[in-house]
């Protein structure tokens, strides 16, 4: 019995397990599309209708996502939403502050925890 070559539509809801179980993040560009290792994702930030990826060595990554659908295809539990603009790699946190309000510093970052969201980031780290 010759088994048929698995063929997934390029939109398909299988398509999309595909890629998130893959543990990468497609980035539509241009002429391109970048595949982006969620290791190498330090935070994603929102800018109106956009959001920016910002990765290590200090690059970062311009996509006309809005951040809902960036949070809604990483769908990990390495990923938090810290305030409505930002949602950032658990791994990469360097320290919680509080200064006034709390914040999370990520490598040179300072990004700020929004009030509703700050017991549920103290209890990831046990605080």
């Amino acid at each position: 019995m010759k088994h048929q070559p698995l063929i997934i539509p390029l939109f398909s809801t299988k398509r999309q397990h595909l890629l998130s179980s893959m543990s990468k993040l497609a980035i539509h560009q241009k002429s391109k599309i970048t595949l982006i290792d969620f290791e190498n994702i330090l935070f994603c930030k929102a800018d109106s209708n956009y959001t920016i990826i910002f990765l290590e060595n200090n690059k970062k990554i311009v996509t006309s996502k809005c951040l809902k659908q960036i949070i809604n295809h990483i769908n990990s539990p390495r990923f938090l939403r810290i305030h409505s603009s930002y949602f950032v790699n658990l791994s990469k946190v360097n320290n919680i502050i509080k200064n006034g309000s709390w914040m999370i510093e990520i490598g040179k970052h300072m990004l700020p925890i929004s009030r509703s969201k700050t017991q549920e980031v103290l209890n990831v780290f046990s605080y």
